[in-house]
């Protein structure tokens, strides 16, 4: 018996094409996070039509010229959610199930695992006057990988100072949440440091008020840090509200994604790597988790640095010694007398 084209029923692709569609959600989930590696994978396996696909490498291609992430091209993510989906089909139609199967975004086979890694990978980059950030989603991370940093840190000797409170004492580490308080440990110590300034947003850095005093010392601070054998690492869920000299010099740049124990590490000169990590651990630090860090900039940082200018040799003493001082206290703001036109009963 010759077979009718319907003796047979079509084949059925859809539990491959389930896969692989869940597999570039779980990946579009994390836009924010991905490389330019990733996304041009993406583009190369999950885009079919062939003119759209040319215009997304072209577009890749002048952003990446221009220093943007992918997270900061709009319409990108808009796009690639538009394309894959229709691909699909096309893939289906032309391909069969090679083509289906032909779509893997399954990146996660290629992250490295935290065990097999170098353990001192978060701190290779750090040695004087180096700078990093850590990024990422609220309540994800950012303080544990903070931590597990600053262990390593303090394991090769290092001294640590940050307002990351700890619910006791360790070896190492002190706690400073205000700048006249970590001027003065920076003033008694002869040793490498790293300062780890948690929640800087909400600890007074605001881009947007970046020529403030707080905002403007803060930056200023971080400049000289690297002068008394500093370093410092910056943890904020935005990376490019960060302070210039974070944004512009960090060697270290950590994301962390909205999946547990996931982080994509960008490690600039000397020790460059980027990739992803998987099963980051947990710190033994005992940081309390709900607690608000906060630091107050309540030094008048440019006096001090004037002041110490041209005297390396004293500049330890005289910042002791200027911090005794009233004219360590920052200008006051003054309040403006003008009336507030917005204000509510006021008539234009």
């Amino acid at each position: 018996m010759i077979p009718t084209p319907y003796s047979n029923p079509p084949p059925d692709y859809s539990d491959i094409a389930s896969k692989r569609m869940n597999q570039f959600l779980n990946l579009m989930d994390r836009f924010d996070s991905l490389s330019w590696k990733t996304i041009k994978n993406i583009i190369t396996v999950g885009v079919w039509d062939k003119k759209e696909q040319r215009r997304l490498f072209i577009l890749m291609q002048n952003k990446i010229a221009t220093g943007k992430e992918p997270k900061d091209v709009e319409g990108l993510e808009t796009s690639l959610r538009d394309a894959v989906p229709a691909s699909f089909h096309i893939a289906e139609r032309t391909g069969g199930l090679s083509g289906i199967g032909s779509m893997v975004f399954d990146t996660e086979s290629g992250y490295d695992d935290y065990k097999f890694c170098n353990p001192d990978i978060l701190i290779m980059n750090f040695d004087e006057g180096s700078f990093g950030r850590i990024s990422g989603p609220p309540r994800k991370g950012k303080t544990n990988t903070g931590c597990k940093l600053i262990e390593r840190w303090i394991a090769k000797g290092n001294l640590c100072f940050t307002n990351i409170y700890l619910k006791k004492k360790i070896e190492g580490i002190s706690y400073v949440n205000d700048a006249r308080g970590l001027l003065t440990q920076m003033a008694n110590t002869d040793k490498g440091f790293i300062f780890v300034y948690d929640e800087g947003q909400a600890s007074g850095y605001s881009t947007q008020t970046a020529t403030s005093l707080e905002s403007r010392y803060t930056d200023n601070l971080f400049r000289v840090i690297g002068k008394m054998m500093g370093n410092v690492l910056y943890i904020d869920q935005i990376e490019w509200k960060a302070p210039n000299v974070i944004k512009e010099w960090s060697m270290t740049k950590i994301k962390i994604t909205d999946e547990k124990g996931i982080l994509l590490v960008e490690l600039g000169e000397p020790n460059k790597y980027t990739g992803f990590i998987k099963n980051f651990p947990k710190t033994t630090l005992p940081f309390v988790t709900r607690d608000i860090a906060s630091f107050d900039m309540n030094v008048n940082v440019e006096r001090m640095f004037q002041m110490i200018s041209g005297k390396p040799d004293e500049a330890k003493d005289i910042m002791l010694k200027f911090l005794d001082t009233p004219e360590s206290i920052p200008a006051k703001r003054v309040k403006s007398t003008k009336p507030d036109k917005f204000k509510l009963g006021t008539s234009f």
